[in-house]
């Protein structure tokens, strides 16, 4: 190693003092330049690991009706085959996911409701398979007026078996034998939940 004499108490007359000279820095070594992330661990570079996202939920379904309007007096609710919305679809990882049913309806007594409702069920053929959620005014998008509302009403379908096919349509109730209802513009709207 190289003597070093420090200037300073070289010009000051008093006694030199001799420090050695720093060995140099050993050469660090850049990370790869890669896709990858890197940290250093016990001077070695090492990939960092994430583990893999989850897989993204599937896209929202929709079905629409053809946009005509169907008529009933049923107060056990019966399909609107074309004249509502219907469709197939596999369930999500989850198993879970939100129904949207909407529409128009009306009565034609005041006071008795016109009902767009849905039923779930196995299987990709419309109307046929095990009953998952079955027809029910209960849940169902309801107006007791005799003049056309357009609405909503979403519901919480759990319990699907993960990848399973099922099949969705729209029920259309009357509250009462003896009045009409109205119904159309039905629209299920499937949003699957992660």
């Amino acid at each position: 190693m190289t003597q070093y004499v420090n200037p300073l108490t070289r010009n000051g007359g008093v006694e030199q003092i001799v420090v050695q000279e720093r060995a140099p820095s050993p050469p660090v070594d850049e990370a790869p330049f890669d896709d990858k992330q890197y940290v250093r661990v016990n001077g070695v570079w090492v990939p960092i690991t994430f583990p893999a996202p989850p897989d993204p939920t599937p896209a929202d379904i929709m079905f629409e009706s053809d946009g005509s309007t169907f008529t009933t007096t049923s107060t056990s609710g019966v399909s609107m085959g074309s004249s509502g919305a219907q469709g197939v679809f596999e369930a999500p990882p989850s198993g879970e996911l939100i129904l949207w049913v909407s529409g128009k309806a009306k009565a034609s007594v005041d006071g008795q409701p016109a009902a767009i409702s849905f039923e779930v069920r196995e299987g990709l053929t419309i109307g046929s398979g095990t009953t998952v959620v079955s027809k029910n005014i209960d849940r169902a998008f309801l107006n007791a007026g005799t003049q056309y509302v357009r609405g909503s009403m979403p519901y919480t379908v759990d319990g699907l078996t993960p990848g399973d096919d099922y099949n969705v349509r729209t029920i259309a109730f009357s509250g009462s034998g003896s009045s009409t209802a109205s119904v159309g513009r039905c629209v299920i709207t499937l949003q699957f939940q992660p």
